[in-house]
This record gives C-alpha cells, sequence and structure tokens, in this order.
C-alpha cells in the first residue's frame, strides 16, 4: 500500500483485493481534531464507480489522485452545524461602504440580465413563428440558425410521488444550501 498526504488529505493506493465493498466505504468529518460527521460511501448521491467513470471522461486518472466529494450525511449534532457554518447565525451585519456599492451593483447586474432574458425570450419567438415549419434560417444565402426538434426527457415528481410513495421516498435526496436573496427597496 502506498501513501501520500496533500492539502490535509491523506490518500493510499490500495488493491482491490484489500477493500470489500468499495459501496461501503467509511467516510468523516473532522473540524479542529473533532469527529463532527461520520458516514459511508453507501449514502452518496452517486457511487463510487459512477463518478470514476464520469471523471475519467474528462481528465486522465493516476494513482493517488483524490475524489472530493462533499461530506457525509447528517451532523451529529445542531453544535455540529454551528462548527461547520459558524457566522450562519441569522444575525445581521452592517455593510461597508464598499460592499454596499457591490450589493448595488449586483442588484443593477440581476435587473439587466432579467430585461435582457425576457426581450430575448420575446426575439426568439417571433423568429420562431417566422421561421416555422423551417428547419434553417439564412442571410444572404448562409445559415445562421437552425429550428430543430430534439427529445427531452424530465421526471414527473409528483406522479412519481403519489404512484410509488416508497420509491420516492428512498431515492429523494434533500440538501440544505444557502441561497442569496435580494431585498427590494
Amino acid at each position: 500500500m502506498a501513501s501520500s498526504k496533500a492539502w490535509g488529505v491523506e490518500s493510499r493506493l490500495v488493491t482491490p483485493d484489500e477493500i470489500k465493498d468499495v459501496g461501503q466505504l467509511g467516510m468523516w468529518l473532522d473540524v479542529n481534531g473533532e469527529r463532527v460527521q461520520n458516514g459511508s460511501t453507501a449514502t452518496m448521491i452517486f457511487n463510487v464507480p459512477k463518478i470514476v467513470s464520469y471523471a475519467s471522461h474528462f481528465m486522465i486518472l493516476e494513482p493517488g489522485d483524490v475524489f472530493t466529494t462533499g461530506t457525509p450525511p447528517d451532523p451529529l449534532e445542531f453544535s455540529d452545524i454551528k462548527a461547520l457554518f459558524p457566522l450562519d447565525n441569522g444575525a445581521a451585519i452592517e455593510a461597508t461602504d464598499e460592499i454596499a456599492e457591490k450589493v448595488a451593483q449586483y442588484k443593477r447586474i440581476k435587473a439587466d440580465i432579467k430585461t435582457y432574458t425576457e426581450a430575448a425570450e420575446a426575439l426568439q419567438f417571433e423568429i420562431a413563428e417566422f421561421i416555422r415549419p423551417n428547419a434553417r434560417l439564412t442571410v444572404g444565402g448562409k445559415d445562421v440558425l437552425t429550428w430543430k426538434a430534439q427529445n427531452w426527457t424530465g421526471l414527473d415528481e409528483g406522479a412519481l410521488r403519489q404512484a410509488h410513495p416508497a420509491l420516492f421516498a428512498e431515492f429523494c435526496k434533500t440538501k440544505v444550501i444557502r441561497v442569496m436573496r435580494v431585498k427590494k427597496g
């Protein structure tokens, strides 16, 4: 077994006979030397072979490569969450002039994006009305855009939940994420 350690992560090169089941490997999170999360690869959304296969499509994998997939689920106690996110306490902080200007700039950009998105959708509708039922639009004999049908597959979560509640519950994953919302006014 070869071992290396970089940026606080220890990676070990092991042979397949040394691991009984990659779907049941222990993983944990220590903060300041204290164990705050403990889990298993069995709780991951994507299994280890899927992650390795996916990554290998975009890069050459070499011995000792480490996949940082996030932390195991479910902190052990509420105090563990506080240790992980010490600033996520619900309190307010007064913005500096520099941050206040960045917030104002952010709001202007978000408003511009909304305006441009609405304008683009209106133009797309007008162009689609003109080009229908043709597949290509030309200007001066040169293709400038195509309008083609393509398949799209989506999951009707409501129908799945109603028809197979146990199956839905088994595969339903809930994550808590932090979202930035700008207050109007």
